[in-house]
């Protein structure tokens, strides 16, 4: 997520929102983990934006997703992550932005796009993710023919759409970050996350 999406967002407000919502107990390791620890002013990523970007992206979307994922998988359903860095033409500065990898799992880039703005790998990545669902909507599993593998989710793997090189199998998206965020979860909402938390105080 790019930095722009957070204009004028001042690291002293970044701080005191990461420690706001994650507390006494987990505020001091979160805001070590977004490099705001000790007068720092936050840790950038080429891909997952500045660390107003990462934190909130984990907190409203990824964590949960992940956590959810881990929950499937762990009861035997058929559960298979990703995530989609393929920036639209001319949008590099964006980035991957949410819902960016609709036209492509519908086969409709020409409808958003003029054509010559599309790339072959594009075509490719669209065909792909095209073969991917539809392999999942008739058997619950999303290979097949000559894909790449899809790992099912459960042990930190997950099916990474890049940007140059199409889909290729990845370990522990946010794993620092989003390892924290399941411990706060588990403390403050164990019934929402269906475990009852034997240590630890409410923050």
């Amino acid at each position: 997520m790019p930095e722009f999406l957070f204009p004028g967002y001042i690291t002293e407000n970044l701080v005191a929102d990461v420690s706001t919502f994650y507390g006494l107990t987990y505020g001091p390791v979160a805001l070590a983990a977004y490099g705001l620890s000790n007068g720092g002013t936050g840790i950038s990523d080429q891909l997952y934006g500045n660390a107003g970007a990462q934190f909130w992206t984990d907190t409203v979307q990824r964590c949960a997703a992940i956590m959810e994922a881990d929950w499937h998988s762990a009861t035997k359903n058929p559960t298979f992550e990703y995530q989609f860095d393929h920036a639209w033409p001319n949008q590099a500065s964006a980035g991957a932005t949410h819902g960016a990898e609709v036209p492509y799992v519908f086969g409709t880039l020409n409808a958003v796009t003029p054509a010559e703005s599309w790339t072959a790998l594009d075509y490719q990545t669209s065909t792909q993710m095209q073969e991917y669902w539809t392999n999942f909507a008739k058997t619950g599993n999303p290979n097949g023919s000559s894909l790449p593998t899809w790992p099912q989710a459960g042990n930190g793997q997950f099916l990474e759409f890049t940007a140059t090189a199409g889909p290729q199998t990845a370990t522990g998206l946010q794993q620092t970050q989003c390892g924290i965020f399941k411990e706060w979860e588990t403390r403050n909402c164990p019934q929402q996350v269906g475990v009852n938390p034997t240590i630890g105080t409410k923050q």
